[in-house]
C-alpha cells in the first residue's frame, strides 16, 4: 500500500492451477481485504513481463465462458436404490447447503464414489466444480477419483467458484473456509465426503477439524446425510446404507453435540442394521462376508450386531 501511495508499482508472483481464472481470483482477493475498492481495484493494472515492463490489461478482469461439465450420465450404483429415491425427494425440498456422503471404505478421498453417484441426481442445481483443498506434494493423488469427478473444473476457492457461476461444489471440509461455507450455503450445494458407516458419525466429521460447536450451523443447512457400507459377495458388491433426512421432528433441549447426534441416530430414514439383517436373513450375504468387508473398518458396531443376529437365528432354528 505504501509503495503504491509513493507512486511505485508492485508486482506479485502468482502460482495457480487455473491460469485462465487468475485475473478474476486476484481481483476477488483484493476486494476481500479492500471492499471499498469496488469490483476491480484500480491498482490492478496488468501483467509484468520478464524484462520488467508493464503490459496493460484493460479491463483487468475480462469475461470468460463458464466451463460447464454435464454429470447427467454418471452411474449411481455406488448409492443403494432406496437412498437414491430418498435423496431425489429431498432435493425437491432443499437443494442448497450440505450433502454429506460417506463410505466406510478408506480411500484417498473419503466418500468420493458416493459423491460421484450423487452428481447426476443434482444436475439441475447448477454447474459443478471441485474446490482445491491444498497444494499437495503429490498432486497426482487429486486424480484418484471416479472419471466423472476427474473431468470437473478445479477451482482455487469457494469464493472463486461462486464468482464464476458454480453452484455445486465438491469440498474437503477439513480445509474449507467455514465462513465461506456459511456465506454461500443458501445458494450452493456443497458435497462433503466422510468415512463412516453411520450417518451421525459422518455428520460429525464435517466439523471435526473446526470445533463441534459449529455443528448446529451445519445441521440447519443439511440436505441429507448418507453413509454406505459395501459388502463383497463373490464378484459382486452389495451395499447397505444409513440415511438421515432432516424432517419435521424438532431437536430436544440439551447439549448441542449430544442432542444432534442422538436425534440423527433416532430419526434415520434407513438404518444400516435393518438393511444388513435383511441381507443376512435372505442369505444374500454371510457373516463371514460381512466381517471380511466391514469388521476391520467398523468392528465397534458391526461385530455386536452380527453376534445378536446369530443368537436370534439359533433361537428360532
Amino acid at each position: 500500500m505504501r509503495a503504491e501511495m509513493d507512486g511505485h508499482r508492485v508486482a506479485v508472483l502468482i502460482d495457480t492451477p487455473q491460469p485462465d481464472l487468475m485475473f478474476k481470483d486476484v481481483a476477488l482477493a483484493v476486494q476481500r481485504v479492500s471492499p471499498q475498492s469496488g469490483e476491480c481495484d484500480p491498482a490492478l493494472a496488468g501483467i509484468v513481463t520478464e524484462d520488467g515492463g508493464l503490459l496493460p490489461r484493460s479491463p483487468f478482469v475480462q469475461p470468460l465462458a463458464l466451463q460447464r461439465v454435464s454429470t447427467a450420465g454418471a452411474p449411481t450404483d455406488a448409492l443403494p436404490p432406496q437412498a437414491v429415491e430418498l435423496l431425489i425427494q429431498r432435493l425437491q425440498q432443499r437443494s442448497s447447503g450440505f450433502l454429506v456422503l460417506s463410505s466406510c471404505v478408506w480411500t484417498e478421498h473419503w466418500g468420493m464414489e458416493q459423491i460421484a453417484a450423487a452428481l447426476p441426481l443434482t444436475e439441475d442445481v447448477g454447474p459443478v466444480a471441485r474446490i482445491k483443498s491444498r497444494n499437495r506434494g503429490t498432486p497426482a493423488k487429486d486424480m484418484l477419483v471416479p472419471d466423472v469427478v476427474k473431468g470437473l473444473p478445479f477451482m482455487t476457492s469457494i469464493e472463486s467458484a461462486y464468482a464464476h457461476g458454480y453452484r455445486r461444489m465438491l469440498i474437503d471440509s477439513g480445509y474449507a473456509d467455514f465462513s465461506d461455507l456459511m456465506k454461500y450455503s443458501d445458494e450452493v450445494l456443497f458435497f462433503v465426503g466422510g468415512h463412516s458407516l453411520e450417518a451421525e458419525d459422518a455428520l460429525m466429521e464435517t466439523v471435526r477439524f473446526r470445533g463441534f460447536d459449529q455443528l448446529s450451523k451445519v445441521y440447519e443447512r443439511l440436505v441429507a446425510c448418507i453413509a454406505v457400507g459395501p459388502i463383497s459377495v463373490g464378484d459382486k458388491t452389495v451395499h447397505i446404507s444409513d440415511v438421515f433426512i432432516p424432517g419435521a421432528k424438532a431437536l430436544q433441549a440439551g447439549d448441542e453435540f449430544d442432542v444432534i447426534q442422538k436425534h440423527v441416530r433416532k430419526h434415520r430414514a434407513v438404518r444400516w442394521e435393518d438393511e444388513l439383517t435383511r441381507l443376512l436373513d435372505e442369505g444374500t450375504v454371510t457373516p463371514d462376508q460381512v466381517r471380511a468387508s466391514l469388521e476391520h473398518r467398523r468392528a465397534r458396531v458391526v461385530d455386536p450386531m452380527l453376534t445378536k443376529w446369530a443368537k436370534r437365528r439359533r433361537a428360532t432354528a
